[in-house]
């Protein structure tokens, strides 16, 4: 009887063991982790000895679930580029795969064309006197993978504002000012703001007698937007700005305008300016009189000054004059403001009158 028993306790902690055993096997069979691997890398970007003729090496792009293989081969980037910093990269040559795109790899100096949905950047490259400057992978940058297709994660590459006529005065070099009746109803001798024609669109306005000397009449805006100040690589950095303008009293305006690009003035007055204030506290320096240039290079006018539009409107119509700079620029310095300046060449003998209805400036940010 005793010896049943054994066999009976023998069988049951062998049993035991068993199932100890299955129970660890499955255990062990749970902890198993079944990785992915990839094993691609990005196409190399080459800097060139010289030109503006990049070379890249084959290699392949991942955008969501898809795996791309790229083809060595080359691309032209373009010129005077020389800022790729984030978040405004506003001279930058982009390097990139486009969605629908194959083997090849693209070029852009435009942010949301690089990176849009479902395209990959590849590199930041610069250039400048002909060269490229610096190439700088994208997989440098974690940040960059980090945001996404939308660079700064938040950016604005294509903002606007409008400078209502309030924020805006006017100015006469040589020239005579008009002297309007005070309270006269509104009309082409009036002088700073008034309403124009049935449009009801309010404007900065200035007169002027027809003398027989050549006058410059400027209207002046402040172009200020809100904005991130005092923190590099962030902030607002304008585009162009299109004036909008009227004039009445034919023969006024001069049918071609003087412009110097490479020194950014319209009618021998710059047209983006800026004057900086000083911090507050004790024994202050004073901000310089004159204004100084606010951009750079050659500025840009569309149409060109001898295109000028200079035929009179009908009271509340608008013709409208851009301005481009070469490379955008920040408006974010702190204690700075900033100006546009709209100097139209006037004739000697006639009456003048030029209204202006606003600015709309374009920017990134």
């Amino acid at each position: 009887m005793t010896t049943m028993k054994n066999r009976l306790l023998n069988l049951l902690v062998l049993v035991a063991l068993i199932a100890g055993l299955v129970g660890a096997r499955l255990a062990m069979h749970e902890k198993i982790v079944q990785a992915q691997g990839y094993s691609g890398a990005l196409p190399n970007v080459l800097t060139p000895a010289s030109g503006l003729v990049v070379t890249y090496t084959a290699g392949t792009v991942v955008s969501g679930g898809l795996q791309q293989a790229i083809t060595g081969s080359t691309v032209t980037v373009s010129n005077t580029q020389t800022d790729c910093s984030a978040p405004g990269y506003a001279s930058c040559n982009f390097v990139f795969w486009a969605v629908g795109g194959g083997t090849a790899l693209s070029t852009s100096t435009t942010a949301a064309t690089a990176f849009a949905p479902g395209n990959v950047v590849v590199a930041f490259v610069t250039a400048t006197g002909g060269n490229v400057s610096a190439v700088t992978p994208a997989s440098w940058s974690p940040w960059t993978a980090s945001v996404g297709n939308q660079p700064g994660g938040t950016s604005n590459t294509a903002g606007a504002y409008w400078v209502s006529p309030g924020n805006c005065w006017y100015s006469v070099a040589t020239g005579t000012l008009t002297t309007p009746t005070f309270g006269a109803a509104p009309g082409a001798t009036a002088l700073g703001l008034n309403v124009v024609g049935a449009s009801n669109v309010p404007v900065m306005q200035v007169s002027t007698t027809n003398a027989a000397v050549i006058s410059t009449n400027t209207i002046s805006c402040v172009i200020n937007p809100p904005s991130t100040v005092g923190i590099t690589g962030r902030g607002v950095n304008l585009t162009d700005a299109v004036v909008v303008y009227g004039i009445q009293q034919a023969g006024g305006v001069n049918a071609t305008q003087v412009s110097v690009a490479a020194s950014g003035t319209f009618n021998g007055t710059i047209v983006f300016d800026k004057v900086a204030f000083p911090t507050p506290g004790a024994a202050e320096t004073p901000s310089t009189v004159t204004p100084v240039r606010a951009d750079a290079g050659t500025l840009a006018f569309a149409p060109t000054a001898a295109a000028f539009n200079s035929l009179v409107t009908t009271a509340g119509a608008f013709f409208t004059q851009k301005f481009t700079p070469a490379t955008s620029f920040a408006l974010n310095t702190d204690l700075t403001i900033y100006h546009i300046n709209f100097a139209v060449l006037c004739n000697t003998t006639q009456a003048t009158t030029i209204n202006v209805a606003g600015v709309l400036v374009h920017y990134t940010s």
